[in-house]
Formats: structure tokens, sequence, C-alpha cells
């Protein structure tokens, strides 16, 4: 709520931080209304955003991936309907694959529009001794279930700006 109505504080503060890049991690819309509210607020703001050189960014989760509404997502809609020059993307890999997304897909549909790309890796692992119930888990980049090079490979080709290892 503060980045959307309280855009001199929050400029004020990012830019003691040093930062150009103004983030929100999640977006609770429940509705093809409420995403689409969402969506014209968090437009509305980057343009606010820009006339002080400051871009916004989204950072994703696996709900984001979800279909919510016949046939779409959260993060379709925003792939979509996000201003393409005021927002960008901070895409992180596990929640990407822990939603059954292929990260290298994703970057690429994006590309352009990651400024950050959260490298983070998970593995199956069973939750029980019979083995039968698996879950994912978090884990040391490398270790777990996704490709890296391919990753790596693909973000540098689209250009992505800056990499954060983020471990869990």
């Amino acid at each position: 709520d503060k980045i959307i109505n309280d855009v001199d504080e929050t400029v004020a503060l990012h830019k003691a931080l040093g930062t150009t890049n103004i983030g929100v991690g999640g977006c609770s819309a429940r509705t093809y209304d409420e995403i689409m509210a969402f969506i014209e607020k968090f437009n509305a703001a980057a343009a606010e955003y820009a006339k002080h050189g400051f871009k916004l960014t989204y950072h994703n989760h696996a709900f984001e991936f979800v279909e919510f509404v016949p046939g779409t997502s959260r993060m379709s809609y925003m792939y979509e309907n996000f201003d393409k020059k005021n927002i960008s993307f901070v895409l992180d890999t596990c929640w990407v694959a822990k939603a059954g997304g292929d990260v290298r897909e994703w970057l690429e549909k994006l590309a352009g529009r990651i400024d950050i790309l959260h490298l983070k890796d998970l593995k199956v692992v069973y939750k029980n001794e019979n083995g039968w119930d698996t879950d994912h888990r978090y884990c040391e980049i490398g270790t777990g279930n996704l490709c890296w090079q391919g990753i790596l490979d693909t973000a540098a080709a689209i250009g992505v700006k800056n990499y954060v290892v983020e471990q869990d």
C-alpha cells in the first residue's frame, strides 16, 4: 500500500538506499476484477515512479502460476498487462520450478523485462519412509533439480542485469 499510495516517501527511502528499483513481492488478488485492479494501480504507480527515475519490480512466488481464472494465472495477467517500460520482474527460479513452470521458458517470455534474477534451487524429496509422498525442499544451488547451465545461458542471452543467489 505504501508503494502505491506514498510515492514521495518511497522515493526518499530508495534514494537513501541507493537503488532505482522498487519491489513488490506478491499480489493477493483472488478474482479477475482484483488482479486487473492491482495491475491498473501498479501501472499508474509505475508511471509516477518513472518521473523520478525509478522502476517498479514484481517478485514472483509459486502461487502466481496457479490457475485462478479458468485458463490463466496471475502471472499470465501480469506478464500481459504490466507496463513493459516501467515495470520489470524479479524472476525467482525456485518458485517458477515449484509451480511446475519452465524457468527457461519464462526467462524467454520476459526477455528485456528482468532486471534481477533470483537464483534458488530446490529438489524433490520423500516426505515419508515409504517413499510414496514427495515434496520440494530448498537446497544449495547445484544440488537440486534445476538445470543451472541452461538457466544461466538463457539469462545471459536475454540480458538479465543482476543475479542474486538466494539461499533459504
